[in-house]
């Protein structure tokens, strides 16, 4: 660290909202995917093929609320927001960490989406040719690209010795706007295609079946509330930070806290994907009743005893 240089200071009073916000922001995001892990963990019921893609997305949001959240509040903090400035290190390990994590976040909700299209669209191909194996081996090989993808700041960077480790002048504007952005874009596109496909599939089923039209129009209202429910929240989360992103390396300008309040949002994300994912599934829901009840009553014995 050279110490003749001059970091960005930062007033911690003014800091001090976005941390209670991220402090609390982390131990939501947590909380909920804990849930999720160890329900699949303790109820053998839930130990099924999809609901292994559901792990992988509660554990990379587990790691955003636990890793990547705590690592930005070190932005808020002036001590350490100077040795991001000073050291390249460990202002490039921040930024990767976080965008690594978030979009293998990202690419999670993708294969969830893809895995529920295939099953419903072909379900005896489903029963026979998805296995446990190659789920885990799709799963790994989405991770390893997520980490190849956002490892690259390592080695393809402007980091500049005493500059300011701000994410639009580290990141490269091509990597992130084409390579980062157009990545989750096409996530995007496939999650919404599959959705579309489930849906498409659904009608048909009930016209075939001759459901009662307003049966019909139930279960597709269902449906339609479902998608939105995955790809709304998922882009109100998600839109504020790629505009920022694409207008502050465009334009060069950066409203701090506006920018700071769209990270927030996109982290918001992890947490809500509990909620989506785990929370609307009946078997979930009797499975976590469950974990919380038996903590519980195991609470109350100790509290007796």
């Amino acid at each position: 660290m050279n110490e003749n240089c001059t970091a960005v200071t930062v007033a911690l009073e003014e800091n001090i909202p976005f941390i209670v916000l991220d402090i609390f922001l982390g131990i939501f995001i947590c909380s909920g995917n804990i849930l999720t892990i160890i329900a699949v963990w303790r109820t053998p019921i839930l130990r099924t093929v999809p609901n292994m893609y559901v792990v992988s997305l509660a554990v990379a949001d587990l790691m955003v609320g636990g890793l990547a959240v705590p690592s930005q509040m070190t932005f808020f903090i002036p001590s350490l927001r100077e040795l991001h400035d000073l050291n390249k290190t460990f202002c490039l390990f921040t930024h990767a960490t976080y965008l690594f994590l978030a979009t293998t976040s990202i690419y999670s909700m993708g294969l969830i989406s893809l895995d529920r299209a295939f099953y419903i669209g072909y379900p005896l191909r489903y029963q026979r040719l998805v296995t446990a194996n190659k789920a885990k081996c799709i799963i790994a090989c989405t991770w390893i690209v997520s980490l190849v993808v956002n490892t690259v700041p390592a080695y393809y960077n402007n980091w500049k010795s005493c500059g300011d480790c701000n994410l639009f002048k580290v990141m490269p504007a091509m990597y992130q706007i084409c390579v980062q952005i157009g990545m989750i874009v096409v996530v995007c596109i496939i999650t919404a295609t599959s959705y579309g496909f489930i849906f498409k599939i659904a009608r048909s089923k009930h016209v075939r079946d001759r459901q009662p039209a307003s049966s019909r129009f139930q279960a597709d209202m269902k449906l339609v509330k479902t998608f939105f429910m995955v790809f709304g929240l998922f882009m109100v989360c998600w839109i504020p930070l790629l505009i920022q992103v694409i207008l502050g390396h465009l334009t060069g300008i950066i409203i701090r806290r506006i920018f700071f309040s769209a990270l927030f949002l996109s982290n918001l994300n992890s947490g809500m994907n509990f909620f989506v994912y785990t929370v609307k599934d009946s078997c979930f829901r009797r499975a976590i009743a469950k974990l919380i009840c038996r903590n519980k009553q195991k609470i109350e014995v100790a509290g007796f005893t």
